[in-house]
This record gives structure tokens, sequence and C-alpha cells, in this order.
């Protein structure tokens, strides 16, 4: 429960983003704009939006050129949004969702994870989401309110903290158009939690397929007297047996 005297999350925390991204969800009020939602009239918006356009508008282009499909998530209405897009001629960079009063228990994160999982976002560029996939690492929300930020890092999304007042900057896009064009560095067999592994649990490994095309790996029984443990791999995730 947050209280007036509640220390808000460090802002710091939240501009750390891994490769592997193929979507990315802007807030709109504070983060394409320039004044928090909470702060700015709709008549200034479209203005505000329009005024910062020839800055945006490339670093938009170069973030679909680095392989991501762009949405919106806020808590202004759909047509607010829609129509400062279309005055400052950004429209054509939303392909995902644009979704409006975007208010809910779970926050940004249960919004975007129920899209996820109906299926909404399975044509969402050339990688989308399959139907029912929780959306995870591979979507990132980039929003000025820190509280949005920790739920959705809580529920598995990447995120990316605007700042608190003036919108996101030209070094902030730079710092996600050079996250999306690396790969995401996925954790090796054996220092990930519940994949420990040494030369006395294990001391070889056999590969082999499944039916339906999935990898397995399956470790052979430890010299000695070592007692069985057996881990079995199914296409990167780990799961003891």
């Amino acid at each position: 429960m947050i209280t007036p005297g509640t220390p808000l999350p460090n802002r710091d925390e939240f501009r750390q983003v891994d490769g592997g991204v193929v979507l990315i969800f802007f807030d709109f009020d504070g983060t394409l704009t320039a004044t928090p939602g909470d702060r700015a009239a709709r008549c200034h918006k479209q203005a505000e939006l329009c005024g910062r356009a020839p800055m945006i508008e490339p670093r938009l282009r170069a973030l679909r050129e680095a392989g991501a499909t762009l949405g919106i998530i806020s808590k202004s209405t759909e047509g607010t949004i829609r129509d400062a897009l279309q005055a400052a001629g950004l429209s054509a960079h939303f392909e995902a969702p644009v979704v409006g009063k975007a208010v809910g228990f779970e926050g940004k994160a249960g919004i975007i994870d129920d899209l996820a999982r109906k299926g909404t976002l399975r044509k969402v560029g050339p990688r989308g989401l399959a139907p029912g996939q929780a959306p995870g690492h591979r979507v990132l929300l980039v929003d000025d309110d820190v509280m949005e930020l920790e739920r959705a890092k809580t529920w598995g999304l990447q995120t990316y903290a605007a700042p608190s007042v003036g919108g996101l900057r030209e070094e902030d896009f730079d710092v996600l158009i050079a996250a999306l064009r690396r790969p995401r560095n996925l954790p090796k067999v054996g220092t990930s939690p519940g994949m420990k592994r040494n030369s006395s649990q294990c001391t070889s490994f056999m590969s082999a397929s499944r039916n339906d095309g999935l990898s397995v790996l399956s470790f052979s029984k430890p010299a000695g007297n070592g007692k069985w443990r057996n881990l079995i791999l199914f296409s990167g995730e780990a799961f003891e047996a």
C-alpha cells in the first residue's frame, strides 16, 4: 500500500533493457508528450506531441527498423491519443494496439498480459506472440510512472523509465535502439537458478527430439555412488524430476 510518506522506487532501476524485445508499449502523457498526465490539459497534448515530433519520428522509425513493433497504452482516451498521433504525423509507426483508459487493479502490465493471452498480439509484427502466450521479456513498457514500471517488472516485462518531467529525450531513444540491436543475454546451462550442475552430479548428456519438435537434453547418472538427479530441458526451460 502506497501512502504519502512512502518513497517511490528509484527511477534508475528501470533503465536496464536486455535484447529480445519484439513489442514496445509506450505510455502517452509525460512519455511521448512532455507533460505528465496528472498535469496535462487535453488541448495541450496535441500541441506538445506536434512540437516533439521532429525528434521522435526518426527514432520511432529506427526502433521499427531494429525489429520492434510499437503500441501505446495510456490512461488518456484512445480518441485523444489517435488525434494527437495523426496531427503529429506519427500514426503509421504504431501497428500494435493503442489502448486508452488503461486503468486496472493490476496496472498496465495486467492489461498487456490480458491482450497477449486473448491472442490480440498474435499478429503484431513478424515475431508476434502466439495466442495464449504470456508477454514476458519480449515486451517492453516505457513509462514515466515508476509504480506502473514496478508492477510490470513483477509480471516479467522489461521496463524503461522516461524522465519524471519533459518526456523521452534523444538519449533515452538511443538506449532503446541500442538494446534492440543486440541479442538478449540468456543464462548458460549450469548458471541459472535451479540448474546447478557440476562433475559430481553428472558427467555427460545426450540430446534427442520429441515428436512435437522440442529439443530435449537428458543428463546421465553420476559416477560412483551419487544419487540420481534428472534434469530435462525443453526449449530452454528447465524442469527437475
